[in-house]
């Protein structure tokens, strides 16, 4: 079989949590925090540093860590119900005191022109302050904008870099460009084994943009055998979840297809998607 599909995406933001995540600017916070209070004025001109326990500096220091968190779940609220403008108002106080989940929202807000004007600079310049405090979706995004010349020139060996750095972290998204990055040979020499590996791991996590590439590489033989069967699984499974280029890559394949051949793929797609739902541990892939 020589069909082959091309496959262009626009970048998909995650928006993961992770207390880990909150570390540095915890730190960061207790840092500023001491300081304003060896700073303080006394009476005429003499300072001396205010005595402050550790318990009482912890506290204060996760009370703040608190009111970040707080500040950017309300922007996440806001822009679930479409209030971009006070999303990005949010996301702006926690993006400016280091929380790296709202700097990269923020930045993806500028990216896309959703509640700020468009700015590419301003989207990696946010997304960029995320990713070096090892924020995974940031790093993905940066990787994005590396590989799209967004406010910055195309390289890819730096787009390989942020989404292996993602990939790493066990982010789907990176896990995905990456493979994409080894299937094309952008920035890596072709390798169409690690592309498949890395298609691999995101699929299991359900992304569909994965399923779909590794539909594609059974249709094109890279990597794994060619065979018409399990590239209709992964578009299927895909297709399952509403993907509408992956609902295009079935109807097209299954006119390639023998009667025995769906009524297989149907089966192995139901079995495939009916153990991940009573296991919830991840797609057990074929």
């Amino acid at each position: 079989m020589n069909a082959s599909f091309s496959f262009t995406r626009p970048p998909r933001r995650e928006k993961p949590w992770s207390p880990a995540s909150l570390l540095p600017v915890a730190l960061m916070l207790l840092t500023l925090g001491a300081l304003a209070l060896t700073s303080r004025p006394l009476s005429g001109q003499e300072r001396k540093p205010a005595k402050v326990s550790a318990t009482e500096a912890f506290q204060d220091m996760s009370s703040k860590a608190v009111d970040l968190k707080a500040e950017y779940e309300q922007g996440v609220f806001l822009e679930m119900t479409k209030n971009f403008d006070e999303a990005a108002v949010c996301y702006q106080k926690a993006a400016g005191l280091g929380y790296a989940p709202a700097q990269n929202n923020l930045g993806f807000f500028y990216q896309v022109g959703q509640g700020v004007r468009r700015n590419y600079d301003d989207a990696m310049r946010w997304y960029r302050q995320a990713a070096e405090q090892g924020y995974a979706a940031a790093q993905n995004n940066l990787g994005v904008c590396y590989r799209d010349a967004l406010g910055t020139k195309r390289d890819f060996a730096q787009s390989v870099r942020w989404f292996r750095m993602a990939a790493e972290q066990g982010l789907a998204a990176g896990q995905n460009n990456l493979g994409i990055r080894y299937y094309k040979g952008e920035g890596v020499a072709t390798n169409y084994t690690e592309a498949v590996k890395w298609y691999r791991q995101a699929a299991t996590q359900g992304l569909a943009d994965a399923l779909v590439n590794l539909g594609i590489a059974y249709v094109d033989g890279r990597g794994v055998p060619q065979d018409r069967v399990m590239a209709y699984i992964y578009f299927n499974t895909a297709a399952a979840q509403g993907d509408k280029y992956a609902v295009q890559a079935r109807d097209f394949l299954v006119k390639q297809m023998t009667k025995p051949q769906i009524e297989d793929g149907r089966r192995r797609t139901y079995a495939m998607i009916s153990q991940n739902i009573t296991e919830k541990g991840g797609l057990i892939l074929p």
